[in-house]
């Protein structure tokens, strides 16, 4: 199998850094279990042995930092890839992967498939529960198309603590031709309206309000960052004392990089809305329909919505000044930028995720997780 070369010249290597990793690995363990079982020695006085274990401690740090700096620092490199580079009669719903030996920044990556596919990005394959995810994953919401080549590419691919250079990657493969699945896309293709609303993965933990008012301004033309939108709309650091905690009604609450309803929650859609009108036309509402989304998007106009990423349970507390706020836990936005079907009766909304990218959402999923606050959001006017 012949592998291509990514167009700034970072090559696919066989995965020997596993055989490093795993012996750096049992090198720590085993002088864990030396320091374990020396302390426990009776022989030998607790100030011998103090001064030994802060020896031997110091020596397991640095082994540890030099693991972690081998698996962090250098740039990472794509080991492989699925379907093969320039393999032919792949299938239709075949999930398209690319695997690299190191952790790989999600926020500084951007993917692209050509023809364009509904479908989803996802990363996996990570060292620590949600962190340092060593794979990328495309899986098409109902198939590739048929009997066509595509193309991958991948911009900007940098170390997850985004320290090396960034680089690009690209591949291509053919799909075989299946008559039945072709028909059944052709027909996804012509009930589908979609705007052009660029996709962008929220830079912090807690910055999804951010990134889809940024996303809307882009599609206008109108290119701020994340923290240039923050400072317009304002940070509540109001502490998180038992019931009582900062007001989402008119600033960001708590740390945009914190955890969420621990020290840092998000920001609803009246700031919002108040930081839109400073680039042009916006207006927040609650108790929406589908009909008021489905209509301002087939007019050009996206709508930033509020949902839950996570279980969507609700709570409350109170501000320093006694206001009530409703919150949810897993509080999020996502962009609202087309529909499959009719504008009355769509069978999916297509939505913008700034934590995963472009998702097709069935209309069963779409109604309850809008619900969760009152089918709230925010329309920006092309």
């Amino acid at each position: 199998m012949n592998f291509p070369v990514p167009t700034q010249g970072s090559p696919l290597l066989p995965p020997l850094y596993l055989l490093a990793s795993y012996t750096a690995g049992f090198l720590l363990l085993i002088s864990l279990i030396f320091l374990i079982i020396h302390f426990r020695n009776k022989t030998l006085s607790f100030a011998h042995k103090a001064k030994e274990f802060l020896v031997w401690l110091v020596f397991l740090l640095i082994g540890i930092a030099a693991v972690a700096g081998y698996l962090l620092l250098p740039a990472p490199q794509v080991v492989s890839v699925s379907p093969a580079p320039d393999s032919i009669d792949n299938d239709l719903k075949s999930p398209i992967t690319i695997q690299f030996n190191r952790p790989v920044s999600r926020r500084t990556m951007e993917k692209t498939i050509g023809p364009d596919v509904p479908g989803v990005w996802i990363f996996e394959d990570q060292l620590y529960t949600t962190h340092f995810y060593k794979k990328v994953v495309f899986y098409p919401d109902i198939g590739l198309d048929s009997n066509t080549t595509h193309k991958v590419e991948l911009k900007n691919i940098k170390n997850t603590l985004q320290t090396s250079q960034g680089f690009d990657y690209s591949f291509s493969f053919k799909t075989k031709s299946d008559l039945v699945m072709a028909k059944a896309i052709e027909t996804l293709k012509k009930e589908t309206f979609k705007l052009p609303v660029p996709v962008y993965l929220q830079q912090h933990t807690l910055s999804c309000e951010l990134a889809s008012l940024k996303m809307t301004l882009a599609y206008k033309g109108i290119m701020k960052s994340e923290e240039e939108l923050l400072s317009q709309v304002g940070v509540d650091t109001t502490a998180h004392v038992g019931n009582e905690w900062g007001n989402p009604y008119e600033q960001f609450v708590g740390n945009v990089d914190g955890k969420q309803m621990r020290d840092g929650y998000g920001v609803y859609w009246g700031p919002i809305e108040r930081v839109a009108k400073l680039y042009g036309g916006a207006q927040a509402f609650q108790n929406g329909d589908i009909k008021l989304l489905t209509s301002n998007i087939a007019s050009g106009n996206p709508v930033i919505i509020w949902v839950y990423s996570r279980n969507g349970t609700p709570t409350r507390w109170k501000t320093p000044s006694g206001v009530e706020v409703f919150a949810v836990a897993g509080e999020h936005t996502v962009v609202a930028v087309g529909f499959v079907g009719s504008a009355d009766n769509p069978s999916q909304i297509i939505v913008n995720d700034s934590l995963v990218g472009q998702v097709y959402w069935s209309r069963s999923l779409f109604n309850r997780k809008w619900a969760s606050f009152s089918q709230s959001g925010v329309i920006v006017y092309k």
